[in-house]
């Protein structure tokens, strides 16, 4: 049984610029992304263009479902968000991350055990707390680093589109 905590966030607006990798490609295991690798470019471009400020959040958007969607279809947007204007630079783009009604799950273990999480969310937990998922992205910000926490105590927040 996988714990995982319910936080409901109606009014939780994105507006807000977001530094990202263009759309990638092939979340399998076979082949997974390398979003440690993705995250230290995207923060070389953040120091290149000076664009450190309070608020920067490590976030993944997630535009398909892996139970429904072939594996080289699957397609995610690994992201940091940032309070600067930005401009783009070869493989880093720089997009709008819209707003809405989300609702709010905390997740705390190993990042390659989250899916035992969205099988509670999506299985029990929107529809006992009265919720209709909407048909948008979901997405995670990283609330740990991974550098330095155990990966038994990482803590993810996974936030869901509602009606």
């Amino acid at each position: 049984s996988v714990a995982v905590q319910c936080r409901i966030s109606l009014c939780c607006d994105l507006r807000n610029k977001a530094y990202g990798v263009r759309k990638e490609k092939s979340m399998n295991i076979r082949k997974p992304i390398d979003y440690s690798a993705m995250y230290m470019r995207m923060w070389e471009e953040i120091k290149r263009q000076g664009l450190f400020s309070a608020g920067i959040e490590h976030l993944a958007l997630y535009h398909d479902n892996p139970e429904i969607t072939a594996e080289e279809n699957l397609k995610c947007d690994v992201c940091i968000r940032i309070c600067k204007p930005a401009r783009p630079n070869g493989d880093i783009g720089v997009k709008t991350i819209g707003g809405g009604r989300f609702v709010a799950f905390t997740y705390i273990g190993e990042y390659c055990k989250i899916g035992a999480a969205y099988d509670k969310i999506y299985g029990e937990l929107l529809a006992k707390g009265g919720f209709e998922a909407r048909g948008n992205y979901c997405f995670e910000k990283y609330v740990s680093d991974p550098r330095r926490t155990v990966p038994e105590k990482l803590k993810t927040e996974i936030y869901i589109p509602i009606e």
